[in-house]
C-alpha cells in the first residue's frame, strides 16, 4: 500500500471539523481511528471492513472501553509534522499518484486505497499530508462490491457497477445505471416490493427469465419475446430497432395482456416499423397493462 496509517498521529484542523460529538466507548479506539457505532452494547467500537462493521464517525482522541470521547462526522486531517530538533518536516502519509484518490474503511479502524471486505467509500486523499474524511455518507462516484449480505430497504439508485458475492436482499427498488454482478452460485432475493430492472438484447425469440427490457433486433427475421410470469409491480418492456420484421410481445402461457378495451389478449405485435416500442406492469399475478407505447401495436 502506497499509504501509510494516520491512526494514533493524526493532526484535526480546528477550522475543518464538522459535526463534532461526545460519544461512549464500549471498547478502547486510538485517535483518528474510523469508528462505529454497537447499537447492542450501547456504545462506540473500531469500524473494522473484515468484519462487516461500517464507519459512522472520526474518532478525535483516543480512550479505553468506558470513556467518553471527542468524535466527529468530518474532518480535514493532516499527519503530524516531524520535529528534529526544533525543526519541523512534513509527514508525508500517501505517494503523490494518490492525490484524489478514494479512501475506504479498512481494518481496526484505519484506512485503505482499495475496497476491503466491505467498500465503503470514508473520503479522499487531498494531498500528500492531508486527508478529507466523511464516513457517514457514503460517498459516491465509485464501483461498489460486496462479498457479504447486501440488504436494501429503501430505494438505492446505483450508477457504477455492483458486484455481489455473497447474497443479496432487496425490500426496496435497486435501479442499476451499469452492471449488477452476482457470483456463480449466489441469488438475489427479491421480497414484496423489491424489483431489479435489466437492460437486455435480443436477435431471436426469447424470454424473460425477470422484469426487464429489451432491445430487439428484427433485421432479419421476426422476434417473439415472451413475458416472464406476472408478479404484481413488476415492469418489461420491448422496443424494435429494426424496420424489417416485426416485433411480438407475448405473455407467459399462465397470463394475459389487457388492450385499451380492456379484453384479455396472448400477445401484442407491432407493425414492421423501427422504435416501434411497448412498455407494461404487472397489477397482478394474471395480467399486464399496457402504460405506453410508440408504433402501431395489435392485440390478438
Amino acid at each position: 500500500m502506497a499509504i501509510s496509517s494516520i491512526v494514533g498521529k493524526t493532526n484535526f484542523k480546528a477550522s475543518s471539523v464538522w459535526g463534532k460529538c461526545r460519544v461512549p466507548l464500549y471498547s478502547a479506539v486510538t485517535q483518528g481511528a474510523l469508528i462505529a457505532v454497537d447499537t447492542t452494547n450501547n456504545g462506540w467500537i473500531l469500524a473494522d471492513a473484515s468484519n462487516s462493521i461500517p464507519a459512522s464517525l472520526i474518532a478525535m482522541q483516543a480512550g479505553a472501553a468506558g470513556d467518553t470521547i471527542w468524535a466527529c462526522a468530518a474532518a480535514v486531517v493532516r499527519a503530524e509534522a516531524t520535529n528534529t530538533s526544533g525543526v519541523f518536516t512534513d509527514t508525508y502519509i500517501a505517494a503523490a499518484g494518490d492525490v484524489t484518490s478514494p479512501l475506504y474503511v479498512g481494518e481496526s479502524g484505519d484506512l485503505l486505497l482499495a475496497a476491503g471486505t466491505i467498500a465503503q467509500v470514508v473520503g479522499f486523499v487531498l494531498s500528500r499530508t492531508e486527508f478529507f474524511l466523511c464516513p457517514n455518507t457514503w460517498l459516491t462516484g465509485v464501483n461498489i462490491s460486496a462479498s457479504g449480505t447486501l440488504t436494501v430497504t429503501g430505494n438505492s439508485t446505483l450508477g457504477g457497477t455492483l458486484g455481489v458475492t455473497g447474497n443479496t436482499t432487496l425490500t426496496g427498488t435497486l435501479a442499476a445505471n451499469n452492471t449488477v454482478t452476482v457470483a456463480s452460485g449466489k441469488n438475489v432475493v427479491m421480497t414484496k416490493g423489491g424489483v431489479i430492472e435489466y437492460v437486455g438484447t435480443a436477435s431471436k425469440d426469447a424470454e424473460m427469465a425477470t422484469p426487464g427490457y429489451m432491445l430487439v433486433d428484427t433485421s432479419t427475421e421476426d422476434v417473439t419475446i415472451t413475458l416472464p410470469t406476472a408478479v404484481a409491480g413488476w415492469r418489461c418492456g420491448a422496443v424494435c430497432t429494426s424496420a424489417t420484421k416485426q416485433l411480438t410481445v407475448a405473455a407467459n402461457s399462465s397470463d394475459k395482456l389487457i388492450n385499451a378495451s380492456g379484453a384479455a389478449k396472448d400477445s401484442a405485435k407491432a407493425n414492421a416499423a423501427a422504435y416501434s416500442a411497448i412498455y407494461l406492469l404487472a397489477v397482478d399475478a394474471t395480467n399486464w397493462v399496457t402504460t405506453s407505447f410508440q408504433g402501431t401495436w395489435t392485440y390478438s
